[in-house]
């Protein structure tokens, strides 16, 4: 984690005060390598150590919104006050955070991992390394559209370009909020995390039929939003909690990258897809049937894990 904060801390103090190019894409090279080892190693560390793996990892997700919420609030205080000045204190405080991770490191190691082409045969030959790899895919794929496609709707159907930066507050107070709450709830209730997958997909099959049988008016807009917001605090901790029992200790770094790609390649699908579905609408009433074909894809998933999927499990796959 040491090395990681290094990385983030240059990565900061080259945009600071880099003017070439090259430099400032280093640094934004050095600030993803960063963000990407510290997330596998917190992943990684939870799915080892926790006795509530679900809780936990609601828990840190929720942890996450709620920076992604009041980060850039403070980032852009301090860039409006000086340009420089965010990024030179985000720097120095992922030094001192790797200073500290040096003398008081983190009690707890990541088990050996097996080499990487091995790593790679076995996810592929394990199926619910490919489903959670799936569900994460499709996940952001879905949460991505839908967020996209409101805050577009938003200016170009209501004229509240000032406004936009409400969808993401929206969700992250539902998150911030929720999160904790519903997976405790859920953990009570339902007896392995496919059962939230399925459930998370539930709630975006009805957010896209919402959005196709009824007229892009500002309060449907929120209600999908909060829909999407639901559906991702309940996967999230879900196919992450998967990830930990279902996978053996030694494949658990390689399946945690492995998300994180298909994470990442979700997202920009799935801004993309928003994107061309607002570019199709001419009024807010148009009715897109991309937003059909979307709910054909939720039921469908929804149905394969449930029938394919949960069928061939049982409670005992997620105890110790």
């Amino acid at each position: 984690m040491a090395y990681a904060y290094i990385l983030g801390g240059i990565g900061m103090l080259c945009i600071a005060y880099g003017k070439a190019l090259v430099l400032l894409l280093f640094g934004v090279i050095c600030i993803g390598i960063c963000y990407s080892i510290s997330s596998v190693t917190v992943h990684v560390l939870i799915s080892v150590y926790s006795q509530d793996r679900l809780v936990d990892f609601a828990k840190e997700h929720t942890i996450t919104n709620i920076a992604t919420m009041v980060g850039p609030l403070g980032f852009n205080a301090l860039y409006v006050f000086n340009a420089r000045l965010p990024f030179f204190l985000w720097g120095i405080f992922l030094f001192l955070c790797a200073l500290y991770s040096i003398i008081l490191p983190i009690q707890g190691t990541i088990p050996p991992q097996e080499r990487v082409g091995r790593s790679l045969l076995y996810l592929l030959k394990n199926i619910n390394a490919v489903v959670i790899a799936l569900c994460v895919l499709t996940g952001w794929l879905f949460y991505n559209c839908v967020m996209t496609f409101s805050s577009i709707a938003l200016a170009r159907f209501f004229d509240l370009e000032k406004y936009i930066w409400t969808i993401a507050t929206c969700n992250g107070l539902v998150v911030a909020l929720f999160g904790i709450l519903t997976n405790k709830f859920l953990k009570r209730r339902l007896s392995h995390p496919y059962q939230n997958i399925i459930l998370g997909y539930l709630l975006f099959l009805a957010c896209f039929l919402l959005l196709y049988f009824t007229n892009t008016t500002f309060l449907m807009v929120l209600v999908a939003v909060i829909l999407v917001s639901v559906a991702e605090l309940i996967i999230v901790p879900a196919w992450q909690t998967l990830a930990s029992v279902l996978i053996d200790q030694q494949y658990r770094v390689a399946m945690i990258s492995i998300s994180t790609i298909f994470f990442a390649s979700g997202e920009g699908l799935g801004q993309v897809i928003g994107v061309l579905i607002t570019d199709n609408f001419v009024v807010a009433s148009t009715k897109n049937h991309a937003f059909i074909i979307l709910a054909g894809v939720a039921l469908a998933l929804l149905f394969a894990i449930w029938f394919v999927i949960l069928k061939k499990t049982t409670r005992i796959d997620i105890v110790d």
